[in-house]
């Protein structure tokens, strides 16, 4: 009997697309990815009352990925969703950064994921990629990743292309390490730490990178950028005289530059970028005290800071 218990995610990161890699990594995730595949069945008039034909017009892979945040391993999942990036740094930890692009967007990278009930049900697709990500968390949790991937080719095979273990260096991105800063310059990001205040976040990326079907192929084999959409979304404790003063900012057109880093020894995790204050909720409660959500839009200040994604991991190449 196939149980849940034995699924196994495995991927590699391809040199080229449309060439498929040896899978090298075993990730600590969820995953669920299928073959989407259009059959067309035709409509003719043929002197029968029997459909009796259809073709396959595309086929693609289709699937989500959720990982409890580890600093070990989260650099694959942000770089399927922002792009090939190389660390800096010597040594552990090693610096991996991720920049919301201006005008260069960045280059994409292509994985080959297979996905398996660890006996008769394994699914290879190559050209894998994600197509937008959530980085969300809450207090007394860990940060959590979620991103929808894409690919193209897929099929049924007997067996995975190699036999992985996951990592058994593990530490978690927690709630428990994270600090808010909250200011008014992208200059000064970072500076301004809000004590006891912060709830929740979601953090989102959308629309920066997504598939191209052309002529001459049965599955996508194309690639193109958009203008992404960065939202963000803080419930807070009202009675916090930042949060107070920051309210004030859903009357003007002024932007606020948001530092979000948890630290774990010599790791750390960071989320910043410049926001204009796109919606305050009505006040809600939590146990009893007055708490808000304040929604935010990513956008480019005038001096054309964006913002981006770091991490101080241990792991030293994708």
């Amino acid at each position: 009997m196939s149980s849940v218990a034995s699924r196994e995610i495995n991927i590699g990161l391809q040199a080229n697309p449309g060439e498929e890699a040896t899978p090298d990594v075993a990730l600590r995730c969820l995953m669920g990815i299928k073959p989407v595949v259009d059959k067309v069945h035709v409509d003719e008039n043929i002197g029968s009352y029997a459909p009796a034909r259809h073709y396959i017009g595309s086929s693609k892979a289709e699937g989500t990925l959720n990982l409890d945040g580890l600093y070990q391993e989260v650099p694959y999942i942000i770089a399927m969703a922002m792009g090939a990036e190389s660390p800096a740094g010597g040594g552990d930890p090693y610096t991996w950064t991720w920049a919301l692009p201006d005008t260069t967007p960045e280059t994409f990278s292509l994985w080959t994921v297979e996905y398996t009930d660890g006996d008769v049900w394994v699914l290879h697709a190559v050209d894998v990629f994600a197509t937008g990500l959530t980085i969300s968390a809450e207090a007394g949790k860990s940060w959590q990743f979620e991103a929808p991937l894409v690919g193209g080719e897929i099929t049924y095979i007997s067996a995975l292309g190699a036999s992985l273990s996951p990592g058994t260096t593990l530490t978690a991105i927690r709630m428990a390490d994270t600090v808010l800063s909250i200011d008014n310059t992208y200059a000064g990001i970072g500076v301004t730490p809000v004590s006891n205040a912060l709830i929740n976040f979601s953090w989102g990326l959308e629309n920066l990178q997504h598939q191209k079907l052309f002529a001459g192929s049965l599955w996508p084999s194309g690639r193109g950028n958009a203008k992404w959409q960065v939202t963000l979304e803080m419930t807070v404790e009202v009675a916090t005289a930042v949060f107070e003063s920051e309210r004030d900012k859903h009357l003007t057109k002024a932007q606020t530059a948001v530092h979000l880093k948890a630290t774990s020894g010599a790791h750390s995790a960071t989320i910043a970028g410049m926001f204009m204050l796109e919606d305050v909720a009505s006040l809600e409660e939590r146990d009893g005290n007055n708490i808000v959500t304040f929604s935010y839009l990513g956008e480019m200040d005038a001096s054309d800071n964006t913002g981006y994604v770091e991490v101080l991991s241990s792991l030293d190449a994708l």
